[in-house]
């Protein structure tokens, strides 16, 4: 069971009466619960429901609510052992900011605030932003998609340097496309060593801030591993000083600067730059060809990456050929996107001439490409003598011998490597085989190994 489906949701007025909602809330009296389109309720309703809500709530959700019942909501989570907060679709006004700022001062026991898809000005970030300051225990805010006009992002950023908790912030979504200071996210980086990941995915950010931040995280910050980046305008200039930061940081695992249309020179700038990385996106770049030989020489020398994107960039064949002629070399990278790159049956037949000698991939996409059914047979027919890859990512136009792969994957999910091991204990055995799901799988191994029978 999932942690979605562990919280109780009620839908009062909509699926449910209200007084049928206060009555469960009263007998199931649940720590986590959500409420969904909370709409067109009395004054009297409200202050019912909000009564029912029990004291030792630790994490609550309100999507789609009127604002007179956040309102109620709020103001009891102040004596409350709220733990997480989210605010969906509220259309969040000044009044409900003010409340959240309090309540990060009064309640100190608040690890998370959501109140993404919100609409958030400048005065509601400096209500929330007197909460930051101070609180001790917030680890994770998400402010997405909630707008902050010119003044709101200083005020949070300047807020930001203050606080001593927060290890996750995210700001996708065009929250401060209104740029002003280009040093602001630097300086703000420079002062907070607490914050391990930073979102700013779709905003309009400055090549100039972006040196910036990259200056800061090279010289200054220890503590940020993960920068997501993409979407963002980001020019060759700025990639390049991302490079130089990688060749310095060794605090940072995760980079995104996927749809930033920079080209080769940034590219190879930031592949070059890769020592302690571990997963990297650069879908959407315009690497070319160019782009795809300098990953072609990373791959054979890295011993950090573990995940790779290079989806959406049109190198074709040969810059499939690259990748994979730096892939056989590699054991650490685990996952590889190469969808939308163009490839056709050339790089497919080539790709899977090679799969035999790659030994840690253990997801291969190559989603929406033009290979056709002899590009796919090269893929299945290297896939059998490869031990490690679980997925393949792949249409299904193409599985004209779905069972004979779907066979090959799951050999390899439940250990087929083990075949190559000379010395593999008896007793080891019967363990694999019980992870067999299908008779043809059983069948496999006593095909390779029929000793086994005797030993």
């Amino acid at each position: 069971m999932s942690e979605e489906e562990l919280i109780d949701t009620y839908r009062p007025g909509k699926k449910e009466s209200i007084e049928d909602v206060i009555m469960k809330l009263r007998e199931e009296r649940p720590s986590r619960l959500r409420f969904c389109a909370t709409t067109g309720l009395s004054m009297e309703q409200i202050a019912a429901l909000n009564e029912a809500i029990p004291k030792s709530i630790t994490e609550l959700r309100l999507s789609n609510c009127q604002h007179s019942f956040v309102v109620c909501a709020l103001e009891k989570l102040k004596s409350t052992p709220i733990k997480k907060l989210y605010l969906f679709d509220i259309k969040i006004n000044a009044q409900i900011m003010k409340i959240i700022g309090e309540l990060l001062e009064l309640n100190q026991g608040l690890i998370e605030v959501n109140v993404k898809d919100n609409s958030v000005e400048s005065e509601g970030i400096s209500l929330i932003a007197n909460g930051i300051r101070h609180h001790s225990t917030l680890e994770r805010l998400d402010l997405s998609n909630s707008l902050a006009d010119r003044m709101g992002k200083d005020i949070l950023l300047d807020a930001m340097q203050q606080n001593s908790s927060i290890q996750a912030l995210n700001l996708s979504g065009k929250v401060l496309e209104s740029s002003t200071s280009n040093k602001a996210l630097g300086v703000m980086l420079r002062q907070n060593g607490t914050l391990k990941e930073l979102d700013l995915c779709q905003n309009s950010l400055q090549n100039d801030e972006v040196i910036e931040m990259a200056d800061t995280l090279r010289l200054n910050n220890k503590s940020l591993s993960t920068l997501r980046l993409a979407n963002t305008g980001l020019g060759h200039h700025a990639a390049i000083a991302i490079g130089q930061m990688l060749a310095k940081n060794t605090t940072l695992t995760l980079l995104d600067v996927g749809g930033n249309q920079f080209g080769y020179l940034g590219a190879i700038a930031i592949v070059e730059g890769i020592r302690c990385l571990q997963h990297l996106d650069l879908r959407s770049t315009r690497l070319g060809i160019t782009g795809s030989k300098a990953i072609c020489k990373m791959l054979r020398t890295n011993h950090t990456l573990r995940s790779l994107n290079l989806s959406r960039n049109n190198f074709g064949d040969e810059g499939a050929v690259n990748v994979v002629d730096g892939l056989i070399f590699n054991t650490e990278l685990r996952s590889l996107s190469l969808s939308m790159c163009s490839i056709t049956r050339t790089g497919a037949i080539y790709l899977g001439r090679k799969l035999h000698a790659m030994s840690g991939i253990k997801q291969l996409f190559l989603f929406q490409n033009s290979i056709d059914k002899d590009g796919f047979n090269a893929l299945l027919q290297g896939l059998k003598d490869n031990v490690s890859l679980v997925d393949l990512g792949i249409e299904k136009r193409y599985l004209s011998s779905s069972d004979e792969l779907s066979l090959y994957l799951k050999l390899n999910r439940i250990g087929r490597c083990v075949l190559r091991e000379p010395d593999l204990p008896d007793g080891l055995w019967p363990y694999i085989f019980s992870r067999g799901q299908t008779p043809d799988m059983i069948n496999y191994f006593l095909r390779q190994k029929p000793n086994i029978c005797y030993s």
